[in-house]
């Protein structure tokens, strides 16, 4: 089986466990809408909305969660999509060279 070659998405020399806000998309495999679907009224002005599927409601369960999980990490706005997830992640790391990424709270 080939794979198709895929360009890097990741800076070379740059440390993601830095303070910053990442723009994040994660899509399904093979784009399968498994999240859901967009359903949209029959109104001229209805406005689409997502219809979550069992596996969506647990995807936005998890991802509200992972704030109480991770001390330094925010997520700071986020959709669910069909087959993919948008989100805006926020580090708040105090190590200034931002080698000691994110953080597990312990119970």
């Amino acid at each position: 089986m080939e794979y198709k070659s895929r360009k890097r998405n990741r800076l070379e020399y740059y440390s993601y466990s830095q303070s910053g806000a990442y723009f994040i998309t994660i899509c399904t495999k093979d784009k399968k809408c498994i999240f859901g679907k967009v359903v949209v009224g029959d109104g001229a002005l209805d406005v689409p909305e997502m219809n979550s599927s069992s596996l969506g409601k647990i995807v936005d369960d998890e991802i509200r969660k992972s704030g109480e999980i991770y001390e330094s990490v925010k997520i700071d706005k986020y959709i669910v999509m069909p087959n993919h997830i948008h989100m805006i992640l926020i580090v708040e790391n105090d190590n200034k060279n931002g080698t000691s990424g994110a953080h597990i709270r312990k119970c």
